[in-house]
C-alpha cells in the first residue's frame, strides 16, 4: 500500500512539473528573442520567427497536456520520468528510448499516470533489492496504437501488486500485460491511437508575419535578468 500511497503523491506533483518546465522553456524562447531585438539586425528575423513559434508550440503543449481525454503521450511520459527522477535522485536509473508519436493517445490521462507511477513505485522500491535499479522504457506505434514497453532484471511482481495494478485499470482505455521475462519482468501496455488533432480554445497567439524590429531603448542584461 506504501507503493500506492506514493504513486499518488507524484501524481499530484505531474501537472506541476510539466508546466514548470514547460514554463522554463518558454522564458529562454523570449529571452532568446530579447537578445536577438537587442542587436537590432535585420538579418536576425528569420531567428525571431523560429523563437516566437516555438512559444506557440509550447502554449499548446500547455493546452494539450491539460486535457484530460486526448493527448500527446510523449510529453506523459517525458514528465512521469522527470518526476521519478526528481523524487529518487541518484537511486534509481532510466534508460528510455522514445519515437516521437505524432498522433494522440485518447484513454483517461490521469488514469494512465497512475498506472505508470505505481509501476515505477513497485520496480524501484522492491524488498532484497541490490545496487541501484536499472529500469528500461521504450516507446513505438504498433499499427493503431503506441506502445510502451518497461522492463527490468531481477524482479517479479507480488500477486498484491498485479491485483493493485489490474484494479487501477478498470474502465482504462488500454491493455496493460505484464509477463516474466529472462529471470525479470516486462510491462507492456498499448494505448489507442487517434489520427486528429484536438480542437483548439481561443488561446492567444503570438503573430510571426510583418515583424519590425524598431529602435528602442537597449536592454540590459541585469534587466532581461530580471525577466527570468
Amino acid at each position: 500500500m506504501e507503493n500506492k500511497k506514493l504513486a499518488e503523491k507524484l501524481c499530484d506533483e505531474m501537472n506541476a512539473n510539466f508546466l514548470e518546465h514547460t514554463m522554463y522553456d518558454i522564458n529562454d524562447a523570449l529571452t532568446s528573442i530579447l537578445a536577438i531585438c537587442d542587436m537590432e539586425e535585420m538579418q536576425n528575423i528569420p531567428k525571431i520567427k523560429q523563437y516566437i513559434q516555438r512559444v506557440n508550440s509550447l502554449l499548446n503543449d500547455v493546452q494539450v497536456y491539460q486535457g484530460n481525454a486526448v493527448f500527446n503521450i510523449n510529453h506523459v511520459l517525458v514528465n512521469v520520468i522527470d518526476v521519478v527522477r526528481d523524487y529518487f535522485k541518484s537511486k534509481v536509473k532510466i534508460q528510455s528510448a522514445f519515437a516521437e508519436i505524432k498522433s494522440f493517445v485518447k484513454t483517461n490521462k490521469s488514469q494512465l499516470e497512475r498506472i505508470l507511477l505505481y509501476i515505477f513505485m513497485e520496480l524501484i522500491n522492491a524488498e532484497q533489492q541490490s545496487g541501484i535499479p536499472v529500469i528500461s522504457l521504450s516507446l513505438n506505434q504498433k499499427e493503431q496504437d503506441a506502445q510502451i514497453i518497461i522492463s527490468k532484471a531481477s524482479h517479479d511482481f507480488s500477486k498484491t501488486a498485479i491485483e493493485e495494478i489490474g484494479r487501477l485499470q478498470e474502465g482504462f482505455a488500454g491493455d496493460v500485460q505484464i509477463s516474466p521475462k529472462e529471470q525479470g519482468v516486462e510491462i507492456n501496455i498499448r494505448l489507442p491511437l487517434i489520427f486528429e488533432k484536438p480542437q483548439k480554445t481561443n488561446l492567444p497567439s503570438i503573430a510571426v508575419s510583418g515583424i519590425k524590429i524598431a529602435s528602442h531603448k537597449s536592454i540590459t542584461k541585469s534587466e532581461r535578468a530580471g525577466m527570468r
